[in-house]
């Protein structure tokens, strides 16, 4: 057998990056849309984008965060991922889909698991890779997930 033919995952997997593979991600800073600390553009996009609209769409929160980062003066364009195809029309939490329809019913039981990643870089020099608000996002992120979600502490890992 071929060990190095992938499987899919039984999880319906979707990451939204801060930027292309070619692209860096950018510092926010402090003062942007009410930042008090260091924080990510990115971040700081998707906090803009989701706050009072939790039923967004994969498509509409796309295109909020990307133009909040260029009306804003960034250059970085956030992707979408997934190991499975998405109606771009659905909401990116589907359990805050406004439709009238309801989810087709569950092939399996539903977990949700979510995780954050923060890394500053202090061993590089300002100007040279350091960011400073990685960790400041990975909190901002488990405060979205549990205060807008309603995620479970057990259902966040933090690396």
């Amino acid at each position: 057998e071929d060990s190095s033919r992938k499987v899919p995952s039984n999880g319906d997997v979707i990451m939204l990056s801060g930027c292309k593979d070619s692209q860096t991600s950018a510092d926010a800073g402090v003062g942007l849309a009410g930042n008090s600390s260091p924080a990510g553009a990115m971040t700081t996009a998707f906090k803009h984008a989701i706050q009072g609209y939790k039923s967004i769409s994969f498509h509409h929160l796309v295109v909020a965060v990307r133009g909040f980062l260029k009306t804003n003066g960034f250059t970085q364009i956030p992707q979408l991922s997934s190991e499975h195809s998405l109606n771009l029309t659905d909401a990116f939490m589907p359990e805050f889909q406004e439709s009238g329809s309801p989810p087709p019913p569950a092939t399996r039981t539903p977990v949700r698991k979510a995780v954050t990643i923060g890394i500053n870089y202090y061993c590089l020099a300002m100007g040279q890779g350091q960011l400073s608000g990685c960790i400041n996002d990975s909190d901002t992120m488990i405060n979205i997930l549990t205060g807008v979600f309603h995620f479970k502490e057990s259902e966040i890992r933090r690396l």
